[in-house]
């Protein structure tokens, strides 16, 4: 169960702080320290998301660390980071995260590889690991995954997104800790200096390197000069160093004082301060198990290609289906009018179609007969927070789309649809009548077209007519941007706080582009992106957990009163089949459910007793910022249920 997930995305050139953070959350709370040195940039983007940007300072006092709290003992770590290239040393470093007193470093090989390496003190020495696999190259985005079990830490080195060819460093006896931080503090590790050393201790003339970069700074060896040997009169100029510089003053050149002094140097010389480090997509995971990689914004298009006979697909499709709110009930070309509730099942007529080893939730199968159809993932997806989207942006609630009795005609036939119940139906806003006269094959479509068409003019949501996206600001977004056209999807990322929160899912209705010397924006005409959001033939791999290829429960409900922070629910089914338990399906864990408005998460299903009708779900709570209480009998079902397309 995730105790922390963040995007760690927001406006490009903004300061991170913990209200941003705050705004990306989808569970827990981290905290930025020293955010000065910190900044948003979409230089380098994860899953077309702006990142954090943290340049070192010239000790680790004054350099951006992002803090957050562990869970006890069995925990997973999951993050994006974009390392620099490092100079051919066996020195050079970036402290990237800290596990209380231990010190997790990356560093390059003379190949250009990454290598990661601990220690419990900054000029300490290095514990020792052991090794496998690939290492990865800097300068490229790499997931790693931080795993404590017990008293062992394991880290396996990604490159982005693959979840194989990785890299996996294992250390022993590693402390445990409740606390953790993110960084990019560039120093020499495992170098100390001190009274009595001499160049003949060491490889090279780190001494005599020492008192002439003291002398370059300006502190004055005027009796021995740069000997290499480090006595009394270097040590009095590293204490006067420290002074200067706010360091501890023990009078020893460590990691954090030979770090200033590289950088005091190279401002001298007039070279370029170290090259940030870029990180994204945090998520604390308590228990073991791996999080896997991070998952793209969901844009889907209403687009539809046929599926040929090449691509396996059978001409009988097996799906799973449990509710609908818009097929017409009946298979007889004799009915004239059907009409839905809130909770139909339904009955899936000729050129409907259903998903190929969809992710059964609450189940029952059946047949599909006709074309298969697939959804094509084409669209763009902007981020409010990250200031991808321009004023004015605001909902308009009107009744332009609402259609709620549809009759569609064809083939010498009539079809009738009419939705009575729920918040569009024809008892709570009046009857709006459709009538569509359309050239299909044979009558038997009728129902599908009727019921797709209600479907759409009964989807309660409301309308974004325009978007506004400013190239000139965003040109990270110019290459995706110009490619668009109507048809395709339209997804906002991270609202402002005072609409609902989660995605916003559009449609492309239309554009208009504005372009001159100084100025660049495009503006999408649009409508609901949500009704189009349907299921899709594809392997169980491809489903997530707020994916649309799962099947609905036919009726759930809370069984206990459950307040705001309690992580374990009883439901009851009272309809149909109840819901799948981690024992049986394993792999198809988790998935998000609805409550009253409010979010979760289920990661785990048991079943209470024989029949299964009473179970125990295992969830995260207030996924989309909503967090309150629910009385006993609050209705349960998917945040994403399975829609089945024409």
């Amino acid at each position: 169960m995730a105790t922390i997930e963040n995007s760690l995305s927001g406006t490009a050139g903004s300061t991170p702080s913990s209200g941003s953070l705050a705004a990306t959350a989808r569970a827990g709370q981290l905290d930025i320290l020293a955010p000065e040195r910190a900044a948003y940039s979409a230089e380098h983007a994860v899953q077309h998301l702006s990142t954090i940007r943290l340049e070192s300072g010239p000790h680790l006092g004054n350099t951006p660390l992002l803090e957050f709290g562990l869970p006890d003992e069995q925990w997973t770590v999951r993050f994006y980071a974009w390392i620099p290239p490092m100079p051919e040393t066996d020195d050079e470093a970036r402290l990237l995260l800290t596990v209380g007193d231990t010190h997790f470093l990356a560093r390059a090989s003379a190949g250009g590889t990454l290598q990661l390496r601990a220690q419990t003190a900054l000029s300490g020495g290095l514990l020792s690991y052991t090794f496998s696999g690939t290492a990865q190259s800097v300068a490229e985005w790499v997931r790693l995954e931080v795993h404590r079990d017990g008293s062992d830490i394991v880290i396996r080195a990604y490159p982005e997104h693959d979840t194989s060819g990785g890299a996996v460093y294992t250390w022993q006896g590693v402390a445990p800790a409740d606390t953790a931080h993110l960084g990019a503090y560039r120093y020499r590790h495992s170098r100390l200096y001190r009274l009595d050393d001499a160049d003949t201790d060491f490889d090279g003339t780190p001494i005599t390197d020492l008192q002439n970069a003291l002398l370059d700074l300006g502190y004055e060896l005027p009796v021995w000069g740069a000997d290499g040997v480090f006595g009394n009169e270097t040590a009095q100029a590293v204490e006067r160093f420290q002074v200067d510089h706010g360091l501890l003053v023990d009078r020893i050149a460590g990691a954090q004082t030979l770090a200033v002094m590289d950088m005091e140097l190279a401002e001298q010389a007039g070279d370029p301060p170290p090259a940030p480090v870029f990180l994204s997509h945090l998520v604390v995971q308590a228990g073991g198990g791996s999080v896997g990689p991070a998952t793209a914004p969901q844009v889907r298009a209403h687009s539809m290609v046929p599926v040929l006979a090449s691509a396996d697909v059978d001409a009988s499709v097996g799906v799973t289906g449990a509710t609908t709110e818009f097929l017409a009930v009946g298979t007889a070309t004799t009915v004239k009018r059907a009409v839905t509730t809130a909770v139909t099942t339904p009955v899936l007529l000729s050129g409907a179609v259903g998903a190929k080893g969809a992710q059964p939730v609450a189940t029952f199968t059946t047949e599909v007969r006709g074309l298969a159809v697939v959804t094509q993932s084409v669209g763009l997806a902007v981020d409010y927070a990250a200031g991808h989207v321009s004023a004015p942006f605001e909902p308009v609630e009107d009744d332009q789309a609402i259609r709620n009795d549809v009759v569609v005609s064809g083939a010498g036939e009539d079809y009738r649809v009419t939705v009575t119940d729920g918040p569009l139906g024809t008892e709570a806003v009046g009857t709006y009548e459709e009538s569509v006269e359309l050239n299909v094959h044979t009558a038997d479509q009728l129902p599908a077209q009727a019921g797709w068409r209600v479907h759409l003019g009964t989807h309660d949501d409301a309308r974004y007519p325009t978007v506004r996206i400013d190239l000139t600001a965003n040109p990270q977004l110019i290459s995706t941007v110009a490619t668009r056209d109507c048809g395709d999807s339209l997804q906002v990322l991270n609202p402002p706080e005072w609409l609902p929160p989660g995605p916003i899912e559009l449609l492309v209705q239309g554009y208009e582009e504005r372009i001159n010397l100084h100025h660049w924006e495009v503006v999408f005409n649009a409508s609901s992106g949500e009704p189009w959001l349907v299921a899709q033939v594809a392997d169980a791999a491809s489903s997530g957990s707020a994916s649309p290829d799962r099947a609905d429960t036919a009726g759930c409900l809370l069984l206990d009163e459950a307040d705001a922070n309690v992580e374990e629910v009883r439901v009851l089914t009272l309809t149909g089949p109840p819901w799948i338990t981690t024992v049986e399906h394993p792999d198809d864990f988790p998935f998000d459910i609805l409550c009253a408005g409010e979010a979760m998460r289920v990661h785990e299903v048991v079943s209470d007793n024989d029949s299964g009708a009473v179970q125990t779900l295992l969830v995260s709570r207030g996924i989309n910022g909503i967090h309150k209480e629910h009385p006993a009998g609050t209705e349960l079902r998917l945040a994403q249920p399975m829609t089945v397309a024409l």
